[in-house]
């Protein structure tokens, strides 16, 4: 399975690892869960 690029993946994720500097290898550990909670989130 190919990992996406940072510059693939979607704005408001970039912003998350931009925010707390995750390292790029690090989001392969994220699954779309913790990624749909992240984006519910932000938008509260």
């Amino acid at each position: 399975m190919d990992y996406p690029t940072e510059q693939q993946l979607p704005v408001e994720v970039r912003d998350i690892v931009k925010k707390f500097r995750v390292p790029v290898d690090r989001l392969k550990v994220i699954s779309d869960d913790m990624v749909a909670a992240m984006k519910r989130g932000l938008e509260s």
